[in-house]
């Protein structure tokens, strides 16, 4: 038997670090062949994986009568080369390393020990020794699974697993474990490799994945400096099934739900197998639907919402778009694939939305920095005070307004925002930039086609039930240098008036409101203190003020 003091060990640095004094051996022993009981450990569980942060464990081991002393040894490698060796008493079972090493130092550590125990029952009769078990502890903490979701559902004909992972400080590589159970007693085996990814599409055929049936379980730690096993993450899943997901029947695919409308039934098709469990997700606005879990359960093919307490006043008070998917178990138990998504809209009428560039969003206002500045604020507590305290006017960057805005972002954006907000009234207020910037990429030849993209604008609002409201670009202020462009301005609005005649859709008419102002025109603009000019397109509180006061006159 060799005791030796390697200081990589870590009850050699807690005795070097804490000055703590390690017991030593008593009198001359050798080898007999008796049987006595043999100890086994309770305490930590064996593949322990401690990171910065962790108590250091206490190591536990079970009583065995008339013993004398008991041996634990610790070693860096599992055959117990050049182990270390530490005696205790007949009635001491448990050493709790926090009383040898401090936290700082623990949490500095990055090693693997293999622990092994033995009873004494004598000087010249002991135990054999226990099974071994190993801890590690790391300076880096698990790694985090980025994708795919945990429980991920694949079906034939789809791209195989892209699983990818994040570390917070750089492995040398990475083990991944496949199992075919969450407590991974029917492993499949551990697999090393340096990237953060394994796509399984550069190193698969799909024509043997598609026929696959099964669950399988996952999980991914580092491996710091080469070998120590850092914590591992949690444990994920993912499904492959052949057969075919539910198909949706209703509300169908696109509805559009009025303010008051009656609370939807979800129905769809069972699969042939027809199964007993139905997983169904839902996702507002543009928010992602998760490759799997989050989902709600059902026994028979159709829900309903009052069976997870949604009221009709909840409903009610429901705007924007809703996505919904269904899944099923398939025929051997494993979970289904998702149908084909579905989405559904409905409209508030307490929902305005100012919609447009950089004048809508208020920049100028004394209160553009809370992110709602401007003329929505103000006209929002004019309608209140009119109306209701229920009332909301949204105006949110790059979802209702676009910094430095064409015509044509306004029409590429207006079903997004359409979507998120769930509004039933919609200012318009857009063409200015169209002036300013005719050369842009979504230009043709200095032509931004402004007319045809408020057009289009306007149809969508409506076809989302909608009602829209357009309004004359206000005048350059004519104290700015790009005052040269007032004509241009003027030359838009009349198209805009004829638009909005032939349309049938109200006009707010600023440049009409500010030419007909009490104030001289520049007393509504905002300065750009930066460059020291005038600013030509955007207000000041003064400026913005009139802006909502029209709206509202017209609202």
């Amino acid at each position: 038997m060799k005791k030796t003091k390697l200081p990589i060990l870590i009850l050699c640095v807690a005795s070097i670090v804490t000055g703590m004094v390690i017991p030593s051996a008593q009198g001359f022993f050798r080898r007999t062949f008796t049987e006595p009981s043999i100890p086994r450990f309770i305490s930590p569980d064996n593949g322990a994986r401690f990171s910065v942060g962790s108590t250091p464990p206490t190591i536990h081991w079970t009583h065995i009568s008339d013993v004398v002393e008991y041996e634990l040894q610790f070693s860096l490698d599992p055959v117990f080369h050049n182990a270390y060796s530490m005696f205790f008493d007949e009635d001491q079972t448990v050493l709790v390393l926090a009383e040898l090493i401090d936290q700082p130092t623990w949490d500095t550590l990055s090693l693997q020990l293999h622990l092994r125990v033995r009873a004494w029952i004598s000087e010249n009769t002991y135990s054999d020794w226990s099974d071994s078990i190993e801890f590690a502890k790391t300076v880096a903490s698990a790694p985090i699974i980025v994708s795919p979701d945990n429980d991920a559902r694949f079906l034939p004909g789809e791209p195989m697993p892209v699983l990818e992972w994040y570390s917070s400080v750089p492995m040398y590589r990475f083990a991944i474990e496949f199992a075919a159970d969450p407590s991974f007693e029917e492993s499949f085996g551990v697999y090393e490799l340096e990237d953060l990814v394994l796509d399984f599409n550069l190193a698969g055929e799909q024509s043997a994945w598609d026929p696959i049936i099964d669950t399988f379980y996952w999980r991914v730690w580092g491996l710091e400096n080469g070998w120590i096993p850092t914590p591992e993450t949690q444990t994920y899943s993912f499904s492959k099934t052949v057969c075919e997901p539910p198909q949706l029947i209703t509300p169908p695919n696109r509805t559009h739900y009025p303010n008051f409308a009656e609370l939807p039934f979800f129905e769809w098709e069972p699969p042939v197998h027809n199964p007993d469990e139905y997983h169904i997700q839902f996702a507002w606005s543009d928010s992602r639907l998760p490759a799997g879990g989050s989902y709600i359960t059902s026994d028979v093919p159709w829900f309903s919402f009052e069976s997870v307490g949604i009221t009709e006043d909840v409903w009610n008070s429901f705007y924007g778009k809703l996505s919904w998917r269904v899944a099923s178990l398939d025929k051997y138990g494993n979970h289904g694939g998702f149908s084909d998504v579905f989405w559904f809209y409905k409209i508030s009428y307490d929902n305005y939305m100012a919609y447009g560039d950089s004048v809508t969003g208020g920049w100028g206002s004394s209160d553009f920095e809370t992110g709602f500045g401007g003329y929505p604020r103000q006209l929002r507590n004019m309608l209140r005070a009119r109306y209701s305290d229920s009332i909301q006017v949204f105006c949110e960057k790059d979802r209702s307004w676009f910094s430095g805005s064409h015509a044509y972002t306004g029409s590429a954006n207006i079903a997004m925002a359409m979507e998120h907000f769930g509004p039933r009234h919609v200012m318009v207020m857009l063409g200015i930039v169209d002036i300013v910037d005719p050369g842009a990429p979504g230009c043709d030849n200095f032509d931004c086609y402004t007319i045809e993209h408020l057009t289009f604008i306007i149809d969508t609002i409506r076809e989302y039930g909608g009602v829209p409201y357009i309004a004359a670009l206000p005048p350059i202020n004519p104290d700015a240098p790009r005052a040269f462009l007032q004509y241009k301005v003027d030359e838009l609005n009349v198209d805009i008036r004829n638009l909005a005649a032939t349309k049938n859709v109200p006009l707010a008419d600023l440049d009409q409101a500010f030419n007909n102002a009490p104030l001289p025109l520049p007393e509504y603009y905002s300065y750009d203190t930066y460059n020291d000019i005038p600013d030509w397109a955007h207000f000041n509180d003064l400026g913005y003020q009139l802006i909502a006061e029209v709206w509202n006159e017209m609202l």
